[in-house]
């Protein structure tokens, strides 16, 4: 078994599919729908699974996982791919509580 977590994940709102689409930049083309984030992200473990072992089977390289960047948006706001179970307790700044 993979350790799906591994894969930073990005989560956003998809008006056409009314739901939430979680993508693996990494993997490309692996990606999962769920009615609320968690949901999408949760099924997305299943789809990691299933993209590496079709890699695998097929002999198509697996490349590593990629170090989350962050990206400013038009807004002036930062975005930044986390792990899929990234958590705010999961942050530890010097000097800040999480």
């Amino acid at each position: 078994m993979t350790d799906t977590g591994r894969y930073p994940a990005q989560v956003f709102w998809n008006e056409d599919d009314k739901g939430f689409i979680a993508v693996v930049p990494d993997l490309p083309g692996c990606s999962a729908l769920g009615q609320t984030q968690q949901e999408a992200l949760h099924e997305l473990q299943d789809a990691i699974q299933a993209w590496i072992e079709t890699a695998q089977a097929a002999g198509n390289l697996i490349l590593r996982r990629q170090l989350p960047q962050a990206i400013t948006t038009a807004a002036g706001k930062c975005c930044c791919a986390c792990r899929a179970d990234f958590t705010r307790s999961s942050l530890a700044l010097p000097g800040r509580k999480a």
